[in-house]
């Protein structure tokens, strides 16, 4: 059943004490990258499930917080919900879409693509009518390098057109130049492709029972029939039906290998740190609470808040200050 799964070779090293099942599980996610069976990409992404889980919590708890606006007065501020942002941040962004959605959107942007761009639409009086979601990948940051301008470029309405700077509401992931954010899944491809195999492993080992815990043995040769009998008794046994009931002179001898000493659990589990720590995001918000407690679900919490929403609700802000405000 292993070397159906995992290449002959590589199990081979591992029952020969060369390697341990670490490196067997390395030539599964080696060979199946390079055959293109997994590639994580950002239109994907969210079919794995840690990366769906803290997209999906991200998302969230920054959907559900209020967008709202105030006015700043000499004396004293006022909350502001009669104009044109505020029923846009509030009311509703666009025809399609309520504030959650929206926000949320645009987390899942920032989490897949790496950046989100929203066509900020006027209407006739110069006010703001709509904030329209843009295709990430389809839109582009161009610069002049002469004039040291830059612009978007997108496909809007089935037509290439390029957006000034003040036409487009642009939130960034982590960026190395400050103009273009980078993808958190640029990190993750290869744990995610590690999470992918291993998933499917351990389907595949649960549709047939789990890992061997025996095998058995006869003394002299087996004919098609005599094979036949003892493979349909076997598979009985391994689809959790009843007890085999085995010919006289056979054998029954108990094996070592399981699929805890494969540790496929705890690399998944390690992968599933690897994700969740970059999107700063804690364990337990993903309900992985191995090691969580009262007391560290707390602390982490507040941390949660403070590094992981605040920079993203403070980049929202200010954006909003200095495009839809002004």
């Amino acid at each position: 059943m292993l070397e159906s799964i995992i290449p002959r070779k590589a199990v081979e090293s591992v029952a020969n004490g060369e390697t341990g099942w670490e490196s067997a599980f390395q030539y599964l996610v080696d060979n199946s990258v390079r055959a293109g069976k997994i590639p994580p990409t950002a239109n994907n992404a969210t079919q794995f499930a840690t990366v769906y889980a803290c997209i999906n919590v991200l998302g969230d708890d920054i959907a559900k917080l209020p967008w709202k606006s105030y006015k700043n007065h000499k004396n004293y501020i006022e909350k502001d919900s009669s104009s044109d942002v505020s029923h846009v941040l509030n009311v509703r962004p666009n025809r399609f879409m309520n504030p959650f959605v929206y926000k949320k959107l645009i987390i899942t942007d920032i989490c897949t693509y790496g950046n989100h761009f929203s066509y900020i639409s006027f209407d006739k009086r110069g006010e703001i009518d709509e904030l329209i979601p843009l295709d990430p990948s389809n839109t582009q940051v161009v610069v002049d390098r002469k004039t040291r301008e830059y612009g978007y470029q997108t496909t809007y309405k089935e037509q290439p057109i390029t957006f000034l700077p003040h036409e487009i509401f642009h939130i960034k992931a982590l960026s190395k130049d400050g103009i273009v954010g980078i993808s958190p899944l640029q990190s993750i491809r290869e744990q995610m492709s590690t999470m992918d195999i291993a998933t499917a492993f351990n389907k595949g080992m649960v549709e047939k029972g789990g890992s061997p815990q025996g095998i058995l043995e006869v003394d002299g040769t087996f004919d098609k029939e005599v094979k036949t009998k003892i493979r349909e008794e076997w598979q009985r046994v391994n689809s959790n039906e009843n007890i085999a009931v085995v010919d006289l002179g056979m054998k029954y001898k108990q094996i070592g290998i399981s699929q805890q000493d494969m540790q496929f659990l705890e690399m998944m589990k390690f992968s599933q740190q690897q994700i969740a720590a970059i999107f700063k995001v804690p364990l337990h918000k993903i309900n992985e609470l191995t090691h969580a407690t009262y007391t560290n679900i707390e602390h982490q919490s507040l941390d949660y808040v403070k590094n992981t929403l605040q920079p993203l609700v403070t980049q929202l802000e200010e954006e909003a200050n200095y495009k839809l405000y002004t």
